[in-house]
């Protein structure tokens, strides 16, 4: 990755979008090309990160963690008005997320508009109040106690169990 592309990631906690890498000098094909050879992974819909500095020893749920996480932070940037939920709320909060598909980060839509699924992304319609709302790092999430009911709702009954004896323990 070439230095300009390197800050422009760095800026964003380390993804970046095709437009960003087509400004930094790489051409469509070129990207394409570093997604086929594993130096860049696809996030989602025209968003990227660079993996090479990741340890290489990393076992697979931790570098899984690693790109929900990314996947979250790109996502709420680029979606706007929504809130973190589910398991990536719980995520976020520190709970385990033994049992959770980690493959799609989770929000709920504030505003108006319907649910949608893409790539990485699963939106969620619901309402939330402002008392089960937090930040956390600079992104609204849902409380932990919210992330809990939502993502025993959609995953089963063990992971919610697991994720509520976490939260009492905290």
């Amino acid at each position: 990755m070439n230095r300009r592309l390197e800050v422009i990631a760095a800026g964003r906690g380390g993804w970046f979008t095709r437009s960003d890498a087509l400004a930094a000098g790489y051409s469509d094909s070129e990207l394409r090309q570093r997604v086929r050879s594993g130096q860049w992974i696809r996030l989602s819909f025209n968003s990227y990160v660079d993996p090479r500095a990741w340890p290489t020893d990393e076992p697979p749920w931790e570098r899984a963690t690693r790109i929900h996480l990314l996947n979250v932070r790109m996502a709420s940037e680029r979606l706007g008005d929504v809130v973190v939920s589910h398991q990536s709320a719980a995520l976020l909060h520190g709970l385990p997320v033994w049992g959770t598909d980690l493959s799609r980060a989770h929000f709920t839509r504030v505003a108006s508009g319907g649910a949608r699924s893409g790539r990485g992304v699963r939106v969620h319609r619901g309402t939330t109040s402002a008392d089960e709302i937090v930040e956390l790092g600079g992104l609204k999430v849902t409380t932990v106690d919210r992330a809990i009911v939502e993502t025993a709702c959609t995953t089963s009954y063990e992971v919610g169990v697991v994720l509520a004896d976490a939260a009492l323990r905290m």
